[in-house]
């Protein structure tokens, strides 16, 4: 499962998962799927949305915004 995660000083958004083999019990992943700090999403990654692709790869839509507040929805996709 991929959901977005909040800080709330400063206000900061990240794509987080976690796993589970019967969907009742939870274990979230270490590290943050997708983090703020670039060009794009400078401030703000959340709302994450997944997509299998024909070649078995995954993509990832989210929406982020810019240190000037101006919001986008960007991608990111697994290796193949």
């Amino acid at each position: 499962m991929y959901y977005a995660g909040w800080s709330s000083e400063p206000l900061h958004g990240r794509i987080l998962s976690a796993t589970s083999s019967d969907g009742l019990n939870w274990t979230k992943d270490a590290k943050p799927s997708v983090v703020f700090g670039g060009r794009w999403d400078q401030v703000k990654c959340s709302e994450p949305c997944i997509m299998r692709l024909p070649d078995g790869c995954y993509r990832m839509f989210y929406e982020a915004n810019d240190e000037h507040g101006v919001w986008r929805i960007l991608s990111a996709t697994t290796p193949a």
